[in-house]
């Protein structure tokens, strides 16, 4: 009986410490700033998803370009319109790697609160 529940836990908890190294997002923000001498350009989107590999460092998350919200609608329709021609690239995807990155250490840096 020993046997059979120490196999049990072995076949067990390495999945369960594996799922543990990837945290992932559907709802993430993602917010962009611009200054200008005439106006200040912000949007902001609350419908990112993304995924983080504790294990590796990798970092890869998308967010819908229509998506993005602003404070004024003509500044929306410019940048769906003639920036980011979003009907032609609906998405915005990014992979990447935490530059030196270290398994079992995130660095963070700036004000805020890690959840």
């Amino acid at each position: 009986m020993k046997t059979l529940l120490l196999l049990g836990l072995c076949l067990l908890l390495p999945p369960a410490a594996q799922a543990q190294s990837k945290y992932s997002t559907q709802d993430g923000m993602i917010r962009f700033f611009s200054g200008t001498p005439l106006e200040d350009i912000e949007g902001r989107s609350t419908q990112a998803a993304g995924v983080l590999d504790l294990n590796t460092g990798k970092v890869a998350f998308s967010v819908p370009m229509k998506s993005f919200i602003f404070k004024r609608t003509l500044m929306q329709e410019h940048f769906n319109e003639n920036y980011v021609e979003s009907d032609k690239y609906p998405k915005a995807t990014f992979v990447g790697r935490i530059a030196g990155f270290q398994a079992g250490q995130l660095p963070a840096a700036g004000p805020g609160r890690c959840r």
